[in-house]
């Protein structure tokens, strides 16, 4: 196995670990409305959200949510900060990364 065999495995394996971490404290229900409370379009959030594989640039997101640059720099930063997201680019250009696929269904609060 080449070096770069290697090191794809390692690095999807480290993806399956965060996933399955994430799901131990945020269900992908759960997840899904922490990324799209407040918004006034939650699903191009959520579809956002499970586009981040650490390639896309803000402004794409940005493009394929319908929202401004800022906006979208606004929501991946407080994704961030939240601990929902990991930037794998560096601080001037980040790139942002998802911890599992969340449902792009309407998220509807459970009545108490």
């Amino acid at each position: 196995m080449s070096e770069g065999n290697v090191l794809t495995n390692i690095e999807r394996q480290n993806e399956i670990i965060i996933g399955l971490l994430a799901r131990l404290v945020w269900t992908p229900d759960k997840l899904a409305e922490i990324v799209s409370r407040g918004k006034r379009n939650p699903r191009a959030y959520r579809k956002i959200y499970n586009l981040l594989d650490g390639n896309a640039t803000g402004k794409d997101l940005a493009l394929r949510a319908g929202v401004s640059q800022p906006v979208m720099s606004i929501a991946l930063k407080a994704w961030h900060e939240l601990g929902i997201v990991t930037n794998v680019g560096t601080d001037s250009q980040p790139r942002y990364k998802r911890l599992m696929p969340i449902p792009t269904k309407e998220y509807k609060e459970e009545e108490s």
